[in-house]
């Protein structure tokens, strides 16, 4: 929990002024108390800003980058020039911000780290007065990965004790480029330079644990990793921390002299456009697509494939006939020679025929339709991309346990259960049987004996290392992963001694807590540190690297023999075709799971926007061209970060979505760096 402080303006001559608080996605019960209205815009925290001047190591501006003269992170143009100077307030906060031009060219506080190994390695602010809440105004250059220290605070008191404040990464502070709020930070000064559209710094509220004692200063110090810290100003206050919420910038295009764009299947002038030449039909007629020795795709008959593809999801995979042949037309005339068809298990889908009460049936009607479409894409020399598990609802006829509970995507669903669950992985077996050795009528050929079937997924965006988020699947399957877990580490480790023997290190120390015995089924699985940073973490913490390194290998083993089954299940068929696991992966041990299959994919977005949002929409609205792939990875980056040596790579979905302003850029974009390979 922590303090949220909301402004509001009541209208002339309102007399009442209701609270409400609402949760989203919450289960149980939520309450909140110790609520203050105060009347005016100021809060009566006594302010006192402190002065920076002597303490300062450089200035905002930077004009040569590298040179070890220059100020901020000695970047050039990439520096905080912007910042105001002077008095200004931010999230409620009033700073004193110290003018360069009057105090030698220095501005701030920047502390040695990677880009700045000229910097001091601390710096000491006199403070000398009594204060319960002290707000910094900070941020970070190469900040590394969230939860890495990356600084210090150590408060001085009058009588000579110390108060030491860590600062996480994406917590107490957040890299200066693209900052955001956090649990305890918030997002203070917002502006731009000429490298990043969107750089800034956070305010920490820290709250002093001896407000009776005067804080004599405050030493700040880098913590001795590559991070660069940056402190700009300070404040002491009297009372909690308060930190109004961050303006919203609300954004309007001038929509004036407008006109719709479609694109209607019965348009004849987009006849006009004509790349069909660059197809070689009717799909297949090369032979099975297969891995060549170098690692690309090859055709049974040595000819080289490449592919430029596009999806199509739900019901459009069954589309009426008339409706197929126009668009197996109108794709190839736009030189599209791959068409994922993706969800079709889905409700919206139509191929498995959820009116009969489970989903173990196949919709005769809908599977008709999406024969005749893969025999018209066929026809045109378009391939087509299989899916086999998307997003199917599961029923309690189906014998599964809970299906009932079963809410939406990405929250309490199938996802990362399908990987060890044995009734769902079962079910997934008998779903691919039905549909891939079932007879196309149009083209005379079951689907695992289709060389126009150039790939297959065995399952959409969904691994086991998607279960940081705790809440993804049931608990009553997180459960069973749990106990999983447990057995693992006893055929491991032989019993609890054996356990405590692996994971104590040199200096003695034991990451196994006294009461966990993976006999009684209690070890730990601690999968929302799933990514953690371990360099800085304790041996015997939650955290452990003993842990957490073992939680991995045995989420690889499990999701890897999952991946297995399912591919050798598609291989006992006749499935010909090469497969692949998934297509988002977001760890080194996830893409070694995913390499016991013949390719890997990928889907990537750039920026994203969070439809969710209120009142409106959010996004980013930069260039993927200008990001920068340390900090910001964009879209090739995120691709390239899932390949595997020797493996072909297939991006199956990607984007820019609208309202990017930068979008046109995307397909020349991946176009250009898919010529590369």
């Amino acid at each position: 929990w922590h303090e949220v402080t909301v402004t509001a303006q009541a209208p002339e001559g309102a007399d009442a002024c209701g609270i409400f608080c609402a949760l989203y996605a919450g289960v149980g019960a939520a309450w909140f108390d110790d609520v203050a209205m105060v009347e005016g815009t100021e809060f009566p925290s006594n302010y006192r800003p402190i002065d920076l001047r002597a303490a300062c190591t450089t200035g905002f501006a930077d004009e040569v980058a590298g040179d070890g003269k220059g100020g901020w992170t000695d970047q050039g143009p990439n520096d905080a020039r912007s910042i105001p100077s002077g008095a200004q307030t931010w999230r409620g906060v009033p700073f004193d911000i110290v003018d360069p031009a009057a105090n030698a060219g220095k501005s701030c506080i920047v502390l040695k780290g990677e880009g700045r190994p000229d910097a001091p390695e601390s710096a000491t602010i006199p403070i000398g007065l009594t204060c319960d809440t002290l707000y910094f105004l900070h941020g970070c250059a190469w900040a590394g990965p969230k939860g890495r220290v990356v600084a210090r605070y150590v408060a001085h008191y009058a009588d000579g004790q110390k108060a030491t404040v860590e600062l996480h990464n994406g917590a107490e502070v957040v890299d200066w480029w693209h900052p955001y709020d956090t649990k305890q930070s918030a997002v203070g000064w917002e502006g731009a330079n000429a490298e990043c559209d969107s750089i800034g710094l956070n305010i920490f509220a820290w709250t002093n644990p001896r407000p009776e004692v005067r804080i004599e200063s405050v030493t700040f110090a880098a913590a001795g990793n590559n991070a660069v810290p940056m402190l700009v100003a300070i404040t002491a206050a009297d009372g909690p921390p308060v930190l109004t919420e961050r303006p919203l910038r609300l954004e309007f295009t001038d929509t004036q002299g407008w006109y719709e764009w479609t694109f209607a299947l019965d348009d004849a002038t987009l006849e006009n456009i004509d790349l069909s030449f660059l197809l070689d039909p009717p799909a297949g007629k090369h032979g099975f697509l297969s891995v060549g020795d170098d690692g690309h795709f090859v055709f049974e008959d040595g000819t080289p494939a490449r592919f430029f593809g596009t999806n199509v999801g739900g019901r459009s995979c069954s589309p009426p006939k008339e409706e197929a042949e126009v668009v197996a037309r109108r794709l190839a005339r736009f030189g599209i020679n791959m068409l994922r068809l993706h969800t079709p298990d889905s409700r919206w889908g139509g191929i498995i025929d959820y009116d009969r009460g489970d989903s173990r049936h196949l919709n005769p009607e809908s599977l008709d339709r999406y024969d005749y479409f893969v025999a018209q894409l066929k026809e045109q020399g378009i391939y087509v991309y299989f899916d086999l598990f998307d997003y199917r609802q599961f029923t309690p006829a189906d014998g599964v346990e809970h299906a009932a509970d079963f809410v939406r995507n990405w929250y309490h669903c199938p996802k990362g259960a399908s990987s060890f669950d044995r009734t769902l992985i079962d079910l997934q077996k008998e779903f691919a049987t039905q549909l891939l050795t079932h007879r196309n009528p149009y083209t005379g050929n079951r689907y695992v004996d289709e060389p126009a079937l150039a790939v297959q997924e065995i399952t959409n965006e969904n691994s086991l290392f998607y279960l940081a988020n705790t809440e993804l699947t049931l608990p009553s399957y997180m459960d069973q992963l749990r106990q999983r877990w447990n057995a693992w580490l006893i055929e491991r480790y032989g019993d609890r001694a054996g356990l405590a023997k692996a994971w104590t290190n040199a200096e003695g120390l034991c990451a196994l807590r006294a009461e966990e015995d993976p006999a009684k089924n209690n070890v730990a699985l601690p999968l929302k540190h799933l990514y953690a940073d371990l360099r800085d973490e304790p041996y015997d913490g939650p955290r452990s690297p003993a842990r957490l390194n073992a939680m991995t290998r045995f989420l690889y083993e499990v999701q890897a023999a999952y991946f297995k089954e399912m591919y050798d299940h598609l291989r006992s068929i006749g499935l010909k075709c090469p497969i692949t696991g998934t297509n988002q992966d977001f760890s080194d041990a996830s893409n070694l799971a995913n390499a016991v299959c013949d390719f890997t994919s990928r889907n990537n977005y750039w920026q994203h926007p969070n439809v969710r949002a209120k009142p409106f929409m959010r996004f980013a609205n930069s260039a993927a061209v200008r990001s920068d792939i340390v900090s910001t990875a964009n879209t090739v980056a995120n691709v390239c970060s899932s390949t595997v040596a020797g493996k072909p790579m297939i991006v199956p979905e990607f984007n820019a979505p609208w309202p990017n302003e930068y979008r046109a850029e995307c397909l020349p974009l991946m176009a250009a760096y898919g010529r590369l390979q």
